[in-house]
């Protein structure tokens, strides 16, 4: 029988998690992924506009990932989200590039005004 993998084995931890000295939490609205077969790195980054008003995307942190583990992410995610979905809706997704993203947000915000 296969085994789930969003299931991970009962380490016998003294207690909850502790964050690092130097954690923080960042907001994300861009990932870009990148794989070898070693790994796999997760970028994590949010789309910003430049003095100019042209969009960007800044890289805020990168996360290295061994296979095992981005399979129990996978996993995870995935019954996060039926999870989510099935209590507040379904998410759309766009395919738009970061500057048909920034542009749709300066007309919404012209329309309010």
């Amino acid at each position: 029988m296969a085994e789930n993998p969003s299931q991970t084995a009962e380490l016998n931890l003294p207690g909850p998690p502790e964050k690092a000295d130097d954690f923080r939490e960042v907001y994300v609205n861009h990932i870009r992924l990148s794989m070898t077969p070693a790994d796999l790195v997760i970028y994590f980054g949010h789309i910003t506009e430049t003095k100019t008003g042209s969009a960007i995307i800044k890289e805020d942190v990168g996360t290295r990932l061994s296979p095992q583990t981005m399979k129990l992410l996978v996993g995870n995610l995935a019954q996060a989200m039926a999870v989510w979905e099935s209590q507040f809706g379904v998410i759309p997704v766009t395919t738009k590039s970061p500057q048909e993203v920034l542009a749709a947000f300066k007309e919404a915000g012209q329309q309010k005004g």
